[in-house]
């Protein structure tokens, strides 16, 4: 059944968000060597309101995680062992289990190395249906590039910058799900995308 839904799962965010796909792990199963939520500093640069009860670091990049929501790894398909990919994450709102992921909205983050070929969203607009492009968006500190889509009935927010070493940030916001929905003004989806911090040794 895992398995079943894992696939289901990969050909969602695979047709949803280009290059993100395979298994997904919520942080409650993560090994105990993974990069685990770690308390909130208060003295932390401002952010946008939002209840964030800790961080999540993948290796790559770091997030905050506001309450009510769930971090899932992603399983690099590449790998022979199911090794987690520490270029992509999901977070999701009210997301428990896997499977929560086929109803609920999340937000995708993807992390492009600096060179990396595909690393411009908009190449995709050709595959969504309703693609009306948006004005930058300005969230924290930076300021992120937008499109809004939808794609197999989900309406999604695609948003990208580049960090100062070069390596870029991919957000594929699922805003309208079966079971709910958010908004990028949403405080905690500001919380979100505003704490984003790209963590890489090339950055």
């Amino acid at each position: 059944m895992k398995r079943i839904l894992a696939l289901l799962s990969a050909a969602l965010l695979c047709a949803a968000v280009l290059a993100a796909c395979g298994e997904s792990k919520p942080e409650a199963d993560l090994p105990t060597s993974a990069a685990t939520a770690s308390p909130v500093d208060s003295t932390e640069a401002a952010k946008p309101a939002g209840v964030v009860t800790g961080f999540y670091d993948t290796g790559t990049f770091s997030i905050p995680v506001p309450e009510g929501w769930q971090v899932f790894e992603q399983i690099d398909v590449f790998s022979d062992d199911d090794a987690v990919d520490p270029t992509a994450l999901i977070i999701c709102k009210g997301g428990v289990e896997e499977i929560d992921l086929l109803s609920k909205p999340y937000i995708l983050i993807n992390y492009d190395a600096p060179g990396d070929e595909l690393r411009d969203p908009s190449y995709a607009k050709g595959n969504y249906d309703d693609v009306a492009d948006m004005d930058d968006q300005i969230i924290g500190s930076r300021t992120w590039h937008a499109y809004s889509c939808v794609s197999y009935g989900c309406g999604y927010y695609i948003l990208w910058t580049v960090g100062d070493g070069g390596g870029q940030l991919r957000l594929s916001v699922l805003y309208d799900n079966a079971d709910g929905s958010i908004r990028l003004e949403d405080s905690d989806v500001q919380a979100i995308i505003a704490g984003v911090s790209i963590t890489a040794v090339n950055e």
